[in-house]
């Protein structure tokens, strides 16, 4: 009979106590380096951003001796990573004993400091903060879920 039919609970658990999010980027070369750092520097003023979290998932050395063009975006995104004051951290996935894999953007590894977490990838689209606060107050209503937050599909009506 009906036992086997999925059991819906509601309310959804709520985490609306939460007031920071982890943003997490993944990028493996240098060719992507120039919009990812714009991303970052736009992103690391955010308001609810605790903390910006590259996964490298190539060799570190790929980044640390990078060459042509995109060096310096390399350079700006290692001084980043040592700036205390700066919200970047570096997880370099391959010196983590992990394979490259899109999955290591998940992995429990990563460690990311906040319960909840925004993913971007590393070519963007960058959104913006509004938009993301609009997906940040959605997951806070319904946070065992992955909440998706495109701009185009949210009205502000409200605060």
């Amino acid at each position: 009979g009906d036992q086997n039919l999925p059991t819906c609970y509601l309310p959804p658990p709520q985490e609306c106590d939460v007031q920071k999010f982890s943003v997490i980027f993944m990028s493996y070369n240098l060719e992507r380096l120039k919009k990812l750092n714009n991303g970052i520097k736009d992103i690391s003023k955010w308001s609810k951003v605790a903390e910006i979290v590259l996964v490298w998932n190539s060799e570190r050395e790929i980044l640390e001796q990078g060459k042509g063009a995109e060096n310096k975006y390399a350079i700006e995104l290692l001084q980043w990573n040592k700036d205390k004051l700066h919200p970047l951290r570096i997880f370099f996935a391959l010196q983590n004993g992990l394979e490259n894999n899109l999955m290591n953007r998940y992995h429990p590894s990563v460690k990311p400091s906040q319960e909840a977490m925004l993913f971007f990838d590393d070519d963007g689209p960058f959104f913006s903060e509004l938009a993301m606060d609009a997906g940040f107050d959605l997951w806070k209503r319904n946070s065992d879920v992955q909440v998706g937050s495109f701009p185009r599909n949210f009205r502000f009506k409200s605060k």
